[in-house]
């Protein structure tokens, strides 16, 4: 095989799951290329070790069986071992072309929820400069908050909440129905965005191959920024709720218990009010 198209692996794997090791990256490889052998990848793993390449670079292991992991070229060894871990018993997202598959050397894909998440953006910017500049801002934005959600591997809470107060301060969010707007957009964006973590999957597509056997997976816990921003007098929690009510883009359990939480904070609210 070329050393172009395994590097051409090597920059897919690293862009879709973040880290592998030898033996899963050769199962892949050998979906796609029959005859290729343990020791013609083990000979160019070997060769790669630890030099400095762009991207990605190649770990020795002490696994005699699993000798070499290949990983972005910017991860710490904790970063790998707590990748490893969420990414544990979910299965690798591989195309069934390899040219397809390659696609995801550069990039995570089409993302249903973008254009509507940019276009969100672009109505918020446009006040504030010119239309052009506004669009290209718009879907730049909207890009990083992709890569953040594609890449990240801290905890999924915190994420979702800085996140969320991320958007609300840089489009100047002033009220509950932009909020309301912002939050489904959000779901959808964030629901259809490839993860590492998941190994290459998006929450839905990992859903259709890989049932959540725990629902409480799916519960989000609204931070403290958030709910502050709650407590605003121009914001009205009845609306947010009404809107989470009908939106049927992401799990019941989930929708639930942001209704529940958005409930308790409509209650504090009132007695704040009252005081």
């Amino acid at each position: 095989m070329k050393a172009s198209i395994i590097r051409k692996f090597y920059l897919t794997f690293v862009n879709l799951y973040g880290v592998i090791f030898f033996n899963d990256a050769y199962e892949i490889m050998k979906k796609f290329y029959p005859d290729l052998k343990k020791n013609e990848l083990l000979k160019d793993l070997k060769e790669r070790n630890e030099k400095a390449t762009r991207r990605y670079v190649v770990l020795r292991t002490k696994d005699r069986k699993n000798p070499y992991i290949i990983c972005d070229e910017f991860l710490f060894d904790e970063d790998i071992d707590e990748i490893l871990y969420q990414q544990h018993d979910k299965p690798f997202f591989v195309c069934d072309d390899v040219d397809e598959y390659f696609k995801y050397a550069d990039s995570i894909g089409y993302n249903p929820g973008f254009e509507a998440m940019a276009d969100f953006a672009y109505r918020k910017m446009k006040n504030n400069t010119d239309k052009k500049e506004a669009k290209v801002l718009s879907e730049l934005f909207t890009a990083m908050i992709c890569e953040r959600i594609h890449c990240d591997f801290s905890d999924p809470m915190k994420t979702f909440n800085e996140l969320i107060q991320k958007i609300i301060d840089a489009l100047q969010l002033e009220n509950e129905k932009e909020i309301g707007e912002m939050l489904q957009l959000y779901m959808n964006l964030q629901a259809n965005t490839k993860m590492i973590t998941n190994r290459g999957y998006s929450p839905l597509e990992l859903r259709k191959v890989m049932p959540m056997e725990d629902p409480e997976n799916l519960v989000l816990q609204i931070g403290e920024n958030m709910r502050n921003s709650m407590m605003d007098d121009d914001v009205d929690i009845d609306a947010i709720i009404e809107d989470l009510k009908r939106d049927k883009d992401f799990p019941e359990k989930m929708r639930d218990d942001l209704i529940r939480q958005f409930e308790e904070m409509k209650i504090l609210k009132s007695n704040k009010a009252k005081a």
